[in-house]
């Protein structure tokens, strides 16, 4: 495939997947490509406030095995950054904070010179029914 091919695949890719996502086991997920150069995945994690979400671990999987691929936490505002990506591989970015909700983002592929960047809402979790 040619660079400009892929470059004009990422262009559509983005436009389809720059949407949020709402359903009631989906937490809204707004996602896009940026041609920033960096060729990472990175992001923020928020509730559904809008408030940040300090301490959430991120984890990137690799899609056809659920391999770990790179884990990290977010930061005081809430934010991640994976600057080690394997290129041209589908990932699975998930997002687990205690007191939340667990939250995925399937179909990641990270091809230069584009970044994925994703902001990932989480719900706060229903508490467990006593008997």
């Amino acid at each position: 495939m040619s660079a400009r091919t892929a470059r004009t695949l990422v262009f559509l890719f983005t436009a389809l997947c720059s949407v949020v996502s709402l359903t009631k086991d989906w937490p809204p997920v707004e996602t896009a490509y940026t041609q920033d150069g960096a060729n990472c995945v990175r992001g923020r994690v928020r509730d559904l406030e809008n408030r940040p979400v300090e301490g959430a671990t991120v984890t990137l999987l690799e899609e056809k095995s659920l391999t770990g691929v790179a884990m990290t936490h977010t930061d005081k505002k809430g934010e991640f950054t994976f600057r080690t990506v394997p290129f041209k591989q589908e990932l699975i970015l998930t997002v687990e904070a205690d007191g939340f909700s667990k939250a995925s983002v399937p179909g990641i592929t990270v091809v230069p010179p584009y970044s994925f960047v994703a902001t990932v809402r989480l719900r706060r979790a229903e508490p467990a029914a006593t008997k």
